[in-house]
């Protein structure tokens, strides 16, 4: 612990799993790397070899996003917008007013844009989507996830991305829909119809509280955390990556740290989850027995939880008298 805690957490936690040297990652390689290669070479032989959404043309990262939007809106009627408003928001400051071309894209879809920041509500599910046109909900996703990054990766590098075209302007909601190309509507459309048979059909008969894009308890010691979905004790991350599967020991980690992030065990979870979205591919472990495996002897979550919490609060910056 020593060593841990001349360590300082910088986040957001996907950066400290992919740091070696970070304490979050130290942890997790300490206790669960026993089993991890078992658990990747069943994954690995289990595993189709042909993918259902091939990549085209259209940017990566603003396809998963916008995946990910997708797969929100099918999963429940209104999703929450407070990420794309604070993202339209910053964008605002910045001379490229984005806000109330939002408020209109809100409007069509009868959403609401958020006054103030709120906290991802469960609700009971499964739940019926939204039920919009196919057409406008993906070129609706496109928008959303460029308002995303805003938040994710900053003002700065969101200018120099689609968006950036009309700085110092006010765009309309038709032009903001107009920024999603042939290549990136086409890949949505497979999302769509791997969540509409592969995905959801899973999760369905998943009945009880039900959170889209939960945080945790523990999120802000880590720089922010907030997983795809929580199902009725489920944990489940969706990838969208069009690379070989092969379950990246960051993959496992990550659900590991969500589960250890629930420091009172809000969610009450009982297993977790992998979709591999682009080729239709979905894993769920039973947690305990998960961190048997992984570790290669019982595990008292409970007791875990603490100490990683412990660890958490001793690799935080000392705050100045």
């Amino acid at each position: 612990m020593a060593e841990l805690q001349n360590s300082r957490i910088r986040g957001p936690l996907t950066r400290e799993l992919d740091d070696p040297r970070s304490p979050v990652r130290v942890f997790l390689d300490q206790r669960f790397a026993p089993g991890l290669r078992a658990i990747q070479n069943r994954y690995r032989a289990e595993a189709p070899e042909s993918l259902l959404v091939p990549s085209g043309s259209a940017n990566a990262g603003t396809v998963g996003t916008a995946a990910d939007w997708l797969m929100r809106f099918l999963l429940t009627r209104a999703p929450d917008l407070t990420i794309p408003t604070a993202g339209a928001r910053r964008c605002d400051q910045a001379g490229l007013v984005l806000t109330p071309a939002l408020q209109q894209l809100a409007e069509i879809l009868d959403l609401t844009v958020p006054e103030q920041p709120v906290k991802p509500l469960p609700f009971d599910g499964p739940a019926e989507g939204h039920g919009g046109e196919p057409e406008l909900l993906a070129r609706a996703c496109w928008v959303l996830a460029l308002l995303t990054e805003p938040v994710r990766a900053g003002v700065q590098a969101t200018m120099l991305g689609p968006l950036g075209r009309f700085q110092n302007a006010q765009p309309g909601m038709k032009e903001l829909l107009a920024l999603a190309s042939p290549d990136a509507l086409e890949q949505l459309a497979g999302f769509r119809k791997v969540f509409d048979e592969a995905l959801i059909p899973n999760i369905g008969d998943r009945h009880g509280p039900w959170v889209i894009g939960p945080t945790f308890q523990g999120s802000r010691l880590v720089g922010g955390a907030d997983a795809d979905l929580i199902a009725a004790r489920l944990l489940l991350d969706v990838k969208t990556t069009a690379k070989k599967l092969s379950l990246a020991r960051v993959d496992v980690f990550q659900l590991l740290a969500y589960t250890l992030l629930d420091f009172e065990n809000a969610y009450s979870l009982d297993s977790v989850g992998l979709s591999s979205a682009r080729y239709g591919y979905m894993v769920i472990w039973n947690l305990r027995e998960l961190l048997k495996e992984l570790s290669g002897c019982p595990v008292d979550l409970a007791a875990l939880r603490e100490e990683f919490r412990q660890m958490l609060l001793a690799t935080q910056p000392k705050r100045p008298a």
